[in-house]
This record gives structure tokens, sequence and C-alpha cells, in this order.
């Protein structure tokens, strides 16, 4: 077999990456989108049965169990009766990452960055 030079296989995968990294852009660009159409009455906010309810209708799975929002950081429990998720939270959220290994992951980013 033919040798494959390092360099070569390193700037494909860099490459693959920053690729990757645009699509996932426009992905996350719409999730934040579907989220903000869903606005309830407090900003940045969607009721939690409207959350779960939107699964119905798109082809997010908004699924999350209550514990997991708040371990996340994306659960506003502050009315119980009207518990809420945290727009950015959720989308920024480790878990709507996509984990290429351990060390690298490739997530929405983070739009006060373009303000720095």
């Amino acid at each position: 077999g033919a040798l494959v030079d390092f360099e070569a296989v390193a700037a494909a995968a860099l490459a693959i990456g920053e690729q990757y990294y645009f699509f996932n852009d426009g992905e996350c660009k719409v999730l934040k989108s579907t989220l903000s159409g869903l606005e309830g009455r407090r900003p940045g906010r969607v009721r939690l049965s409207t959350f779960y309810n939107m699964s119905f209708h798109s082809h997010w799975r908004f699924n999350e169990r209550p514990e997991f929002l708040r371990r996340m950081g994306a659960l506003d429990a502050s009315d119980p009766k009207a518990m809420s998720v945290i727009i950015p939270n959720y989308a920024m959220a480790r878990s709507n990452c996509l984990e290429a290994s351990h060390l690298y992951a490739i997530c929405c980013r983070n739009a006060c960055e373009d303000l720095i």
C-alpha cells in the first residue's frame, strides 16, 4: 500500500473540520431561530410544554427531561407552574455539540464572541 504523508492527512482533517463547522453553524442558526420563534412572554425562554410539543412538528427532538435541562443550566424553574427552557443555554449546551472525540467537539458558536 502507498504511504500517506502525515501533513497531508492533517490538512485534510482540518479542511473537513472547517467545512463541517460551516454546516454546523447553519444548523445552530436554525435551532436558535426555531426556539426563538416559540419564545413566550419571557424573553429568551420557551415554555417547557411548547418545547416538548415542537418535537412533533420539526426534525428537532426536544425530549430532554427537566432534570437534564436543569443540569445543563437550560431550565428556568423560577415559576414551577410555568417552567421554561433558556434558549441560549440550551443551544450552547455541550449535548448539542458534535463529539468527534473526547478531545475535540464542534459546537454552536457563541454570538457574543463576534463582539470581542
